[in-house]
């Protein structure tokens, strides 16, 4: 038997904000990306015919205020158990911005963890090429001095070593 699938986490931490926020007839700002893209798509078809028509799309129509579409049948509500119905109603505007504000802290958190780590790994890459260009280097300048002994006789001045 195969590894026991799980429950795919949400796509974006923010969505479990926004979807508590509906709950509670409350709207957070939208998040950057696709909504912002779709409206911005709606604004050049109404503003401009031409854009649709080049790209194909035709003019804009404003959809109906009752057309849904439903790719994989109609729609079934999600029945909250009472906990979360109650955990709903107690959230309020303030609260919810409280949860979106720790819900960016944590995103920025990871931007910042992730930077760091990268910068981790240059460093601990930049070292470890350093090492080998140290090690081929001497094994240059040695290589040099066993075949001229002016340089190493010079060598032998700077260093004191007495040559036996």
């Amino acid at each position: 038997m195969g590894p026991r699938r799980r429950k795919p986490a949400p796509k974006h931490p923010r969505a479990v904000a926004e979807g508590a926020a509906r709950c509670v007839d409350y709207e957070t700002p939208p998040s950057e990306g696709f909504a912002d893209g779709v409206e911005a798509e709606r604004n050049r078809r109404r503003m401009d015919p031409a854009y649709g028509d080049a790209y194909g799309l035709g003019e804009y129509v404003e959809p109906r205020g009752d057309a849904t579409v439903h790719l994989q049948g109609p729609a079934a509500p999600i029945a909250f158990p009472a906990f979360w119905h109650a955990w709903f109603a107690r959230q309020t505007p303030e609260r919810l911005a409280e949860i979106n504000e720790m819900v960016d802290e944590r995103l920025e958190r990871e931007v910042i963890q992730r930077w760091f780590r990268r910068i981790k790994h240059l460093a601990i890459a930049a070292v470890i090429a350093g090492f080998a260009g140290a090690r081929w280097f001497s094994d240059q300048l040695a290589w040099i001095m066993e075949r001229l002994p002016v340089l190493r006789e010079i060598w032998h001045l700077i260093t004191g070593a007495v040559q036996k």
